[in-house]
Protein backbone atom coordinates (compact mmCIF):
# COMPACT_ATOMS: atom_id res chain seq x y z
CA UNK A 1 0.00 0.00 0.00
CA UNK A 2 1.13 3.60 -0.66
CA UNK A 3 -0.09 6.45 1.49
CA UNK A 4 0.63 10.05 2.47
CA UNK A 5 -0.06 10.79 6.16
CA UNK A 6 -1.67 14.20 6.56
CA UNK A 7 0.87 16.93 7.32
CA UNK A 8 3.85 14.55 7.31
CA UNK A 9 5.04 15.66 3.87
CA UNK A 10 6.06 12.07 3.07
CA UNK A 11 4.88 9.23 0.86
CA UNK A 12 5.28 5.71 2.24
CA UNK A 13 5.22 2.26 0.69
CA UNK A 14 4.02 -0.29 3.23
CA UNK A 15 4.44 -4.02 2.68
CA UNK A 16 3.83 -7.02 4.90
CA UNK A 17 6.31 -9.87 5.13
CA UNK A 18 6.58 -12.97 7.29
CA UNK A 19 7.65 -10.95 10.33
CA UNK A 20 5.30 -7.99 9.96
CA UNK A 21 4.97 -4.67 8.17
CA UNK A 22 7.81 -2.66 6.64
CA UNK A 23 7.39 1.05 5.88
CA UNK A 24 9.63 2.65 3.25
CA UNK A 25 9.74 6.38 2.49
CA UNK A 26 9.34 7.06 -1.23
CA UNK A 27 9.08 10.87 -1.03
CA UNK A 28 10.48 12.72 1.98
CA UNK A 29 8.83 16.17 1.65
CA UNK A 30 6.12 18.32 0.07
CA UNK A 31 3.49 15.55 0.01
CA UNK A 32 0.73 15.00 2.52
CA UNK A 33 -2.97 14.30 2.80
CA UNK A 34 -3.48 13.64 -0.93
CA UNK A 35 -4.96 10.61 -2.67
CA UNK A 36 -2.10 8.41 -3.87
CA UNK A 37 -2.26 5.25 -5.97
CA UNK A 38 -0.37 1.94 -6.00
CA UNK A 39 -0.14 -0.58 -8.84
CA UNK A 40 2.18 -3.40 -9.86
CA UNK A 41 3.87 -3.47 -13.25
CA UNK A 42 2.41 -6.54 -15.04
CA UNK A 43 5.70 -7.19 -16.86
CA UNK A 44 8.33 -6.63 -14.14
CA UNK A 45 6.17 -7.11 -11.05
CA UNK A 46 7.63 -3.94 -9.54
CA UNK A 47 5.44 -1.98 -7.11
CA UNK A 48 4.80 1.53 -8.43
CA UNK A 49 3.05 4.63 -7.13
CA UNK A 50 1.87 8.05 -8.27
CA UNK A 51 1.45 11.08 -6.04
CA UNK A 52 1.78 14.85 -5.86
CA UNK A 53 4.95 16.49 -4.54
CA UNK A 54 4.31 20.22 -4.32
CA UNK A 55 3.01 21.10 -7.78
CA UNK A 56 4.66 18.11 -9.46
CA UNK A 57 2.98 14.83 -10.39
CA UNK A 58 5.40 12.02 -9.62
CA UNK A 59 5.67 8.40 -10.68
CA UNK A 60 7.89 6.08 -8.66
CA UNK A 61 8.77 2.41 -8.94
CA UNK A 62 10.95 0.03 -6.97
CA UNK A 63 14.09 -1.31 -8.62
CA UNK A 64 15.94 -3.73 -6.37
CA UNK A 65 16.21 -2.04 -2.99
CA UNK A 66 15.78 1.48 -4.39
CA UNK A 67 12.86 3.61 -5.49
CA UNK A 68 13.26 5.44 -8.81
CA UNK A 69 11.27 8.69 -9.12
CA UNK A 70 10.15 10.36 -12.35
CA UNK A 71 8.25 13.54 -13.14
CA UNK A 72 5.06 12.82 -15.06
CA UNK A 73 3.86 16.45 -15.04
CA UNK A 74 6.07 19.27 -13.76
CA UNK A 75 3.17 21.65 -13.11
CA UNK A 76 0.03 19.98 -11.78
CA UNK A 77 -2.05 20.38 -8.64
CA UNK A 78 -2.71 16.63 -8.72
CA UNK A 79 -4.37 16.18 -5.35
CA UNK A 80 -6.25 13.18 -6.76
CA UNK A 81 -4.38 10.69 -8.95
CA UNK A 82 -4.71 7.07 -10.01
CA UNK A 83 -2.22 4.71 -11.64
CA UNK A 84 -2.62 1.83 -14.11
CA UNK A 85 -0.45 -0.12 -16.57
CA UNK A 86 -1.11 -1.41 -20.06
CA UNK A 87 -0.27 -5.00 -21.02
CA UNK A 88 3.27 -3.98 -22.07
CA UNK A 89 4.03 -2.44 -18.67
CA UNK A 90 3.67 1.22 -19.72
CA UNK A 91 2.25 3.37 -16.90
CA UNK A 92 -0.59 5.87 -17.21
CA UNK A 93 -1.98 8.26 -14.61
CA UNK A 94 -5.38 9.92 -14.33
CA UNK A 95 -5.25 13.10 -12.25
CA UNK A 96 -6.87 16.43 -11.56
CA UNK A 97 -5.51 19.93 -12.02
CA UNK A 98 -6.46 23.59 -11.80
CA UNK A 99 -6.37 24.37 -15.53
CA UNK A 100 -7.33 28.04 -15.34
CA UNK A 101 -5.30 28.84 -12.20
CA UNK A 102 -8.19 30.18 -10.12
CA UNK A 103 -7.52 27.95 -7.11
CA UNK A 104 -10.20 25.34 -7.89
CA UNK A 105 -9.68 21.81 -9.18
CA UNK A 106 -11.45 21.80 -12.54
CA UNK A 107 -10.06 19.28 -15.03
CA UNK A 108 -9.29 15.62 -15.72
CA UNK A 109 -5.88 14.86 -17.21
CA UNK A 110 -4.07 11.83 -18.55
CA UNK A 111 -0.30 11.31 -18.30
CA UNK A 112 1.25 8.44 -20.25
CA UNK A 113 4.78 7.08 -20.49
CA UNK A 114 5.93 5.43 -23.68
CA UNK A 115 9.57 4.66 -24.03
CA UNK A 116 11.42 7.13 -21.81
CA UNK A 117 9.07 10.12 -22.19
CA UNK A 118 5.89 11.27 -20.48
CA UNK A 119 3.10 13.05 -22.35
CA UNK A 120 0.08 14.79 -20.82
CA UNK A 121 -3.31 15.89 -22.13
CA UNK A 122 -6.48 17.38 -20.67
CA UNK A 123 -9.55 15.25 -21.35
CA UNK A 124 -12.28 17.10 -19.45
CA UNK A 125 -12.80 20.64 -18.20
CA UNK A 126 -12.24 23.22 -17.08
CA UNK A 127 -15.36 22.94 -14.90
CA UNK A 128 -15.06 23.33 -11.13
CA UNK A 129 -15.00 19.86 -9.55
CA UNK A 130 -13.88 17.98 -12.65
CA UNK A 131 -10.98 15.58 -12.09
CA UNK A 132 -11.80 15.00 -8.43
CA UNK A 133 -11.63 11.29 -7.51
CA UNK A 134 -9.93 10.50 -10.81
CA UNK A 135 -9.73 6.79 -11.66
CA UNK A 136 -8.11 4.79 -14.47
CA UNK A 137 -8.15 1.20 -15.72
CA UNK A 138 -6.84 -0.72 -18.72
CA UNK A 139 -9.34 -2.26 -21.13
CA UNK A 140 -7.90 -5.55 -22.48
CA UNK A 141 -10.45 -5.70 -25.30
CA UNK A 142 -9.44 -2.39 -26.85
CA UNK A 143 -5.86 -2.26 -25.49
CA UNK A 144 -6.51 1.27 -24.27
CA UNK A 145 -7.08 3.10 -21.01
CA UNK A 146 -10.45 4.12 -19.57
CA UNK A 147 -10.72 7.07 -17.16
CA UNK A 148 -13.48 8.29 -14.87
CA UNK A 149 -14.05 11.02 -12.31
CA UNK A 150 -16.73 12.23 -9.94
CA UNK A 151 -18.84 15.05 -11.33
CA UNK A 152 -22.34 16.33 -10.68
CA UNK A 153 -24.95 15.14 -11.60
CA UNK A 154 -23.29 11.87 -12.74
CA UNK A 155 -19.82 10.30 -12.96
CA UNK A 156 -18.10 10.80 -16.32
CA UNK A 157 -16.41 7.92 -18.13
CA UNK A 158 -13.84 8.56 -20.85
CA UNK A 159 -12.72 5.89 -23.33
CA UNK A 160 -10.80 5.69 -26.60
CA UNK A 161 -12.88 4.59 -29.61
CA UNK A 162 -9.90 4.00 -31.89
CA UNK A 163 -9.63 7.54 -33.23
CA UNK A 164 -10.80 9.92 -30.47
CA UNK A 165 -11.67 10.18 -26.78
CA UNK A 166 -15.41 9.95 -26.07
CA UNK A 167 -17.33 10.59 -22.85
CA UNK A 168 -20.30 8.74 -21.39
CA UNK A 169 -22.19 8.77 -18.08
CA UNK A 170 -24.60 6.47 -16.24
CA UNK A 171 -28.16 7.89 -16.16
CA UNK A 172 -27.91 9.59 -12.77
CA UNK A 173 -29.24 12.97 -11.64
CA UNK A 174 -27.66 13.86 -8.33
CA UNK A 175 -26.77 16.99 -6.45
CA UNK A 176 -23.49 15.46 -5.27
CA UNK A 177 -21.27 12.60 -6.42
CA UNK A 178 -18.50 11.33 -4.13
CA UNK A 179 -15.75 8.84 -4.83
CA UNK A 180 -15.30 7.04 -8.12
CA UNK A 181 -13.87 3.54 -8.34
CA UNK A 182 -13.31 1.97 -11.77
CA UNK A 183 -12.43 -1.52 -12.98
CA UNK A 184 -12.77 -3.14 -16.41
CA UNK A 185 -13.99 -6.74 -16.80
CA UNK A 186 -12.22 -9.10 -19.22
CA UNK A 187 -15.09 -8.62 -21.71
CA UNK A 188 -14.69 -4.83 -21.65
CA UNK A 189 -17.54 -4.05 -19.23
CA UNK A 190 -16.81 -0.84 -17.31
CA UNK A 191 -17.66 -1.09 -13.59
CA UNK A 192 -18.04 2.07 -11.51
CA UNK A 193 -18.57 2.45 -7.75
CA UNK A 194 -19.56 5.81 -6.22
CA UNK A 195 -21.79 7.60 -3.73
CA UNK A 196 -24.76 9.60 -4.94
CA UNK A 197 -26.40 11.93 -2.43
CA UNK A 198 -27.40 9.43 0.30
CA UNK A 199 -26.59 6.07 -1.34
CA UNK A 200 -23.66 3.92 -2.39
CA UNK A 201 -24.12 2.65 -5.95
CA UNK A 202 -22.52 0.56 -8.67
CA UNK A 203 -22.94 1.15 -12.39
CA UNK A 204 -21.96 -1.16 -15.22
CA UNK A 205 -21.60 -0.25 -18.88
CA UNK A 206 -21.72 -3.23 -21.22
CA UNK A 207 -19.43 -3.43 -24.27
CA UNK A 208 -22.51 -2.40 -26.27
CA UNK A 209 -22.94 0.79 -24.25
CA UNK A 210 -25.95 -0.14 -22.07
CA UNK A 211 -25.88 1.01 -18.44
CA UNK A 212 -27.11 -0.96 -15.40
CA UNK A 213 -27.26 0.72 -11.97
CA UNK A 214 -27.43 -1.19 -8.67
CA UNK A 215 -27.87 -0.09 -5.07
CA UNK A 216 -25.01 -1.17 -2.78
CA UNK A 217 -25.96 0.58 0.47
CA UNK A 218 -28.99 2.74 1.16
CA UNK A 219 -27.50 4.31 4.28
CA UNK A 220 -25.92 7.73 4.06
CA UNK A 221 -22.24 7.46 3.29
CA UNK A 222 -19.68 10.12 2.48
CA UNK A 223 -16.50 8.32 1.44
CA UNK A 224 -13.38 10.30 0.65
CA UNK A 225 -12.59 7.82 -2.08
CA UNK A 226 -14.21 4.67 -3.42
CA UNK A 227 -12.51 1.66 -4.98
CA UNK A 228 -13.72 -1.19 -7.18
CA UNK A 229 -12.20 -4.64 -7.73
CA UNK A 230 -13.09 -7.83 -9.57
CA UNK A 231 -13.12 -11.13 -7.68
Amino acid sequence: RAHTPAQSGKVYFCSRGATGWTNTVIESKNSGGDVTSLAYNPVTGAPSACYRAGTTLRFAYRSGANWIKETADSSAYARYSALAFDAQGNPAIAYCDDADGDGWLDSLWLARKQGSSWTTQMLDGPVVGYGVHAAIAFDPTTQSFVLSHASDPSPRLWSWNGSAWVVDSPPESAEYIFGCGLVISPDGTANLAYSIDSEQRAARRSPGGAWTIELIDAEYVWPFNTGARLT
